[in-house]
């Protein structure tokens, strides 16, 4: 009777239609008395269905043995289908769990490396001595600028450093700061020239997402008067555009870790989306997707 040709698919059929119906009852508390009760009377429920249609078909006598027998097997069968079911949104559910615990344990990882980079002894010696040459020439007025720039700089790297996204706003005006340590640091010969227009300015972004970008261009490409360096940060299709021309060093500095790659997988964890990279050989560009909500 359990594996007959017209009650096993009946019964198999109203047991996955009322699960999908029912949901809801995985969102309930594990171990309350209404999540049991409802899995009981799903498994009731679609038990006197199949049985009802089953007799119906077999033209079985009502609370006859025959009919006691359908009713079993299909509530029998039903439990299995309703375990099996249980057991595969607990793996789910366990699986959801495990990826958002990686995903807490990469986002400390990041927070992590960008503490230590606000201690960077390198880009710190390089700013203390572009500093002491402002100061030598006697630009006090530079100097005070510079020093101002500087703390806005390390400020937002302390503060918005720890956070999951920040506005654009934020990230351009830490741009801004960050673009003019590295204009006096390579006399003019590097410029940062951002153009975003103010609707994009309240969209969302992770925080020291164009930084990294820029360092980049600085490290792998020859920065001298006859090939000065200009970085343009634009938006365009809900994405923020860092693009610069490629003049490649001889001998590049050794890399920090923190690349493309790395950059892409926060990107797809806070976002949902994965950044991309274009390189035609004469330019360098990186599309960063931004969370902009509609108006």
């Amino acid at each position: 009777i359990l594996f007959d040709a017209f009650n096993l698919p009946v019964t198999a059929t109203a047991t996955l239609l009322l699960l999908y119906l029912s949901t809801k009852v995985r969102r309930l508390e594990h171990g309350s008395p209404l999540r049991t009760l409802t899995w009981i009377s799903i498994a009731l429920l679609t038990s006197v269905l199949s049985t009802a249609i089953t007799t119906h078909h077999n033209e079985c006598v009502l609370f006859s043995p025959q009919w006691y027998s359908l009713f079993f097997a299909s509530l029998l069968l039903c439990f299995v289908l309703v375990l099996a079911f249980y057991v595969w949104s607990w793996f789910r559910s366990s699986r959801t769990m495990v990826n958002k615990a990686l995903a807490k344990s990469e986002r400390s990882q990041y927070q992590y490396a960008q503490l230590k980079r606000q201690l960077n002894p390198h880009f710190l010696f390089n700013s203390l001595n572009s500093l002491s040459m402002l100061v030598r020439e006697q630009q006090n007025d530079a100097a005070v600028t510079y020093i101002g720039q500087m703390s806005d700089t390390y400020r937002y790297i302390m503060e918005e450093g720890k956070a999951e996204k920040t506005t654009v706003r934020n990230e351009l005006r830490f741009l801004e700061a960050y673009g003019y340590l590295l204009e006096i640091r390579y006399a003019g010969k590097l410029g940062v020239k951002i153009d975003v227009g103010k609707e994009f300015f309240d969209c969302e972004i992770p925080p020291l997402s164009i930084q990294p970008l820029i360092e980049n261009a600085v490290k792998h490409n020859t920065i001298t008067s006859s090939h000065p360096m200009t970085i343009t940060i634009t938006a365009k299709d809900n994405h923020i555009v860092v693009s610069n021309p490629i003049y490649p060093k001889l001998q590049p500095e050794e890399s920090t870790g923190i690349g493309l790659s790395n950059l892409s997988s926060r990107y797809e964890l806070i976002v949902g989306h994965k950044i991309e990279v274009i390189n035609d050989g004469k330019s360098f560009t990186v599309k960063l997707p931004i969370i902009c909500n509609a108006h």
